[in-house]
């Protein structure tokens, strides 16, 4: 899954065409691509229809004040809880590149596993691994096009064959097990120094990371309609995309450097402006979750999947994690949360 294949360029352009220009990674995204089932754009109007009780109590109408709901609570302290957990996994990630860069890496928790960092991917060890690359690559192309075959007759079942959402899903589907493929067949297709190549094109992968935080700096009060969505977003690009330059200089770490940056900035982003301080804060933070998931249950646990997926992975790739099918997992997380996103 390199991210530095035109072919993923061309998955992402594909997603931004189906969703609209500023939401793709906005609403969903998907350690490198979170395909939007319904478009942002809309939600500013969602968050003046809301926030109607609250403008006629400030008018002095009749109306009360707004109080949170168990969801609404729910929603501000899980997006914390997340905020916390990448963190925390950014700085174990820095803490691992440290050690091992002083040939101090230990073995577990709190470091990450030797074989991630020198690879980028948890690869399952098997005994006659045959020729080429890591088969755990090769599974993860297959497995990419077994699950798109049955979401299809899923999405078929219910009427959704031909939802924009789902068709982006799953030819970013088919393309990220291709390039899984390409990993096995040539293993160092993706790795080695960062290039001025792999730099440009890095830098059109992270655009994910800005339309994430733009999404929510457009709709929340503290923010929207004042003009500086679009400014602030631009200049998170351009620090998101330096920081990988001048931090990690190789193209191995891509995958994991888009997935902890969309989740990071957004959760953050999240916490920090829709809070539960007033009326405007608990409205919009109600309309953007509206717009996340149809089934908000369902995608809470499917969210969660993706990260602590993600988390494991590098920590515990030499132990269970490699064991129960290495970065195949990661595969089956990430589909799982597009299914839920594009098909309810």
């Amino acid at each position: 899954m390199k991210l530095f294949k035109v072919s993923t360029l061309i998955a992402i352009s594909v997603a931004s065409l189906f969703n609209g220009p500023t939401a793709t990674c906005a609403k969903k995204f998907v350690p490198t691509s979170f395909v939007q089932r319904t478009n942002l754009l809309d939600t500013p109007q969602r968050v003046e229809t809301l926030t109607q009780t609250a403008s006629l109590s400030k008018r002095g109408g009749s109306a009360v004040a707004v109080k949170p709901s168990a969801r609404t609570l729910w929603s501000y302290y899980s997006d914390m809880m997340i905020t916390v957990l990448i963190g925390g996994f950014t700085c174990l990630w820095f803490k691992s590149l440290a050690a091992n860069n002083k040939d101090e890496l230990g073995i577990g928790f709190p470091f990450f596993e030797k074989s991630f960092l020198a690879n980028g991917f948890c690869n399952k060890v098997y005994e006659n691994p045959g020729t080429g690359g890591p088969l755990t690559q090769k599974f993860c192309f297959y497995a990419d096009c077994v699950m798109v075959i049955a979401s299809y007759f899923l999405a078929k079942s219910r009427g959704k064959e031909t939802n924009l959402g789902y068709i982006s899903m799953a030819i970013y589907t088919i393309i990220h097990g291709v390039i899984h493929y390409s990993v096995f067949r040539i293993p160092n297709v993706a790795t080695g120094p960062l290039t001025v190549v792999g730099t440009v094109m890095l830098s059109f992968v992270m655009i994910l990371c800005p339309m994430a935080l733009y999404s929510v700096l457009t709709v929340a009060p503290q923010t929207k309609n004042k003009g500086v969505a679009l400014p602030i977003s631009a200049v998170t690009w351009l620090v998101s995309v330096a920081v990988y330059y001048f931090t990690f200089k190789k193209k191995d770490y891509a995958l994991p450097y888009i997935n902890v940056s969309v989740f990071l900035v957004m959760y953050s982003a999240k916490t920090i402006l829709l809070g539960l301080k007033d009326d405007d804060q608990i409205a919009a933070r109600d309309a953007f979750d509206a717009n996340f998931f149809k089934n908000y249950g369902l995608g809470q646990l499917a969210t969660y999947f993706v990260i602590v997926i993600l988390i494991c992975e590098p920590i515990y790739c030499g132990s269970w994690f490699g064991n129960a099918g290495g970065h195949l997992l990661f595969d089956i997380a990430l589909y799982t949360f597009l299914m839920v996103a594009a098909l309810g």
